[in-house]
């Protein structure tokens, strides 16, 4: 079933996410 393992891989996060959650949520900052 392609759509549902699709559907459940976009349900995780961007694997950037997951290694560098910390730097994301810095450069989400205004005037980072």
């Amino acid at each position: 079933e392609p759509v549902k393992l699709r559907k459940e891989r976009n349900k995780k996060p961007p694997a950037k996410d997951q290694l560098y959650p910390k730097l994301t949520k810095i450069d989400n900052l205004p005037g980072a």
